[in-house]
């Protein structure tokens, strides 16, 4: 059974970094075990500065760790349906505020 990562980028412009870098944690993170538990993520759904991925139940503990290091984004939450992380994208609201000026 998959996981579903609910995932918040302070800009929508870093989201495509964002995937990589989560990619590329996560795989150090495992080391060996990321190729015998059969690790992936993969984007289902971009909204705003919001992205899901689906990452399989064994490897969450890894991308969940992963997020820690990256400091430009947050997990807002993590849920298991598609269908519930999709209305949790859209209905939570936003952590980072994409209109105000500032720092």
């Amino acid at each position: 059974m998959p996981r579903y990562m609910v995932i918040e980028a302070r800009g929508v412009d870093l989201l495509p970094q964002l995937y990589r870098e989560l990619i590329i944690k996560a795989r150090d993170l495992a080391g060996v075990d990321w190729d015998s538990k059969g690790c992936y993520a993969v984007p289902i759904f971009i909204h705003a500065n919001r992205l899901v991925i689906k990452v399989p139940t064994p490897c969450i503990t890894w991308f969940r760790s992963a997020m820690l290091s990256i400091d430009y984004a947050v997990t807002v939450r993590v849920t298991g349906t598609a269908r519930k992380a999709k209305a949790q994208a859209l209905s939570i609201p936003p952590i980072f505020n994409l209109n105000k000026e500032g720092p």
